[in-house]
């Protein structure tokens, strides 16, 4: 079970060729891991792409890891656009030193047709 569920349902707050960012805050010190994320058109289904977090910063005081991730929305106008009443799932998932992935967060992103990226 993830940690959280983040549902990003109004599309009207992604316009074409804009950026935006996300942080995700790991307990502990998981500098040696990675975090990447999926986004598919169902649960088990098609693949619709990937994303990664790059750059790790460990906090001492907080004894917590941050990873930041850009997005920039025109990365997805090559694929196909879901029926209005689709949406697309997401998960993210991090790579523990041990080798393990443990899902973190995941999530539906619903798609409008008048927008082309999410």
């Amino acid at each position: 079970m993830p940690a959280a569920v983040l549902d990003l349902v109004d599309s009207r707050q992604i316009e074409a060729n804009s950026y935006w960012s996300m942080e995700v805050f790991y307990p502990g010190n998981m500098l040696r891991s990675r975090l990447k994320g999926q986004i598919r058109k169902e649960l088990g289904g098609d693949l619709i792409g990937n994303f990664k977090f790059d750059n790790p910063v460990y906090d001492e005081i907080t004894d917590q890891t941050r990873f930041h991730v850009f997005f920039r929305s025109s990365e997805t106008e090559k694929f196909p656009i879901p029926e209005p009443d689709e949406f697309w799932v997401y998960d993210l998932l991090i790579l523990l030193p041990n080798g393990d992935y443990q899902r973190i967060l995941k999530g539906k992103v619903a798609v409008d047709p008048g927008v082309t990226d999410v």
